[in-house]
C-alpha cells in the first residue's frame, strides 16, 4: 500500500478493523508521519469532516503519532483539543477520558507547558482539561516529571490557578492529588 491508500483506509470507521493499513503505517513510519501530521492540521481547519460520525482519520493519526512518540504532533494535538467547540469533544468521544493523557504524554517528551495551558484554558471542555491534568501524572510515572513538580503545580491550581467553581477539573485535581499522597 502507498501512503495515500493507507490514509484512505484509516479515514472512516468500517468493519473489519483496518489491520493491514495500520501495519503498513507502522512499517512506513518515516513516510507516513508527515501525512498524519497533515491529517491533524486539516482536522483543526476543516471541521466538516468532524461532523461526519464515521470519520476517524484524526483519531488514527493521534494514536499512530503517539505510538511513534512524534514530538511535532504535540502542538497540533493541543491546538485541536483547545478548540472551544463541542465538535472536538463529540468527534473524539471516550478518547478524552480514557487515552488523552497517554497520547499527550507520549508526544510531549516531558514538556508540560502546552499541557498546562490546556488545563487552565476555561474555554476548553472540562473533560478535555481533566484529561490534560492527568497527563502530568502519566509524565511523572514515566519519569519525565518529578513528583515535587507535579505537587507544586497542583498547589498553584488550588491557590487560584483554577476558577473556583464545581467542575470535572476540580474533581480530578482532588483525586489526582490524593494519588500523589501529598503529606506536604
Amino acid at each position: 500500500m502507498n501512503i495515500q491508500e493507507i490514509l484512505e483506509e484509516l479515514k472512516y470507521c468500517k468493519a473489519p478493523f483496518p489491520h493491514q493499513a495500520v501495519n503498513e503505517a507502522v512499517a512506513n513510519k518515516e513516510l507516513v508521519i508527515p501525512a498524519l501530521l497533515k491529517v491533524l492540521e486539516d482536522s483543526k481547519q476543516l471541521p466538516d469532516a468532524l461532523n461526519d460520525e464515521d470519520y476517524v482519520g484524526h483519531i488514527f493519526a493521534m494514536y499512530l503519532l503517539a505510538q511513534f512518540r512524534e514530538k511535532r504532533a504535540y502542538p497540533l494535538i493541543v491546538e485541536f483539543f483547545s478548540i472551544p467547540d463541542d465538535l472536538v469533544f463529540d468527534s473524539t468521544g471516550d478518547i478524552i477520558t480514557e487515552d488523552l493523557n497517554r497520547i499527550l504524554a507520549s508526544i510531549a517528551h516531558g514538556d508540560n507547558v502546552l499541557i498546562k495551558s490546556l488545563v487552565e484554558n476555561e474555554a476548553v471542555n472540562e473533560f478535555i482539561r481533566a484529561g490534560a491534568l492527568k497527563t502530568l501524572l502519566t509524565q511523572m510515572v514515566q519519569g519525565e516529571l518529578r513528583r515535587d513538580e507535579v505537587v507544586a503545580y497542583f498547589q498553584s491550581l488550588f491557590r487560584g490557578g483554577l476558577k473556583r467553581e464545581p467542575s470535572v477539573v476540580w474533581d480530578d485535581l482532588v483525586c489526582h492529588s490524593t494519588d500523589l499522597y501529598p503529606e506536604e
